[in-house]
């Protein structure tokens, strides 16, 4: 006797969210206004140069790390809005990312301090 079976019900993203979306949308903007490639703007706001196309074709963000590219995004705007006109490129290039914080300060402090030890 053959076993009839359904197909495996996959949800495929037809595109990304819509505070994605928006996201894309505004590093979009930055990218034109600060002249600048996607790549570019990705690599500033993620620390990565292929997150937003990954984005864009669907792939999704966690809470985090949308906060996080939201935040410099308004930073690196805000920055480019007290910019002059005409060098807004040059002033865009001398704004940089955020230093970001360690996910576990505890841990590093205490390497940080083995390390001092071991000196």
């Amino acid at each position: 006797m053959t076993q009839i079976t359904s197909p495996k019900k996959t949800r495929k993203h037809s595109g990304p969210s819509r505070l994605c979306a928006d996201l894309l949308r505004r590093a979009d903007q930055y990218g034109k206004l600060a002249n600048r490639k996607r790549s570019s703007v990705s690599l500033y706001i993620m620390n990565d140069g292929k997150s937003l196309d990954a984005i864009a074709s669907g792939s999704d963000l966690l809470t985090r790390q949308y906060e996080r590219a939201d935040a410099e995004l308004t930073r690196l705007m805000a920055a480019l809005a007290q910019a002059p006109a005409a060098g807004a490129r040059a002033s865009a290039m001398q704004v940089k990312p955020a230093p970001r914080k360690s996910l576990r300060p505890a841990k590093a402090k205490a390497a940080r301090q083995a390390a001092k030890t071991k000196r």
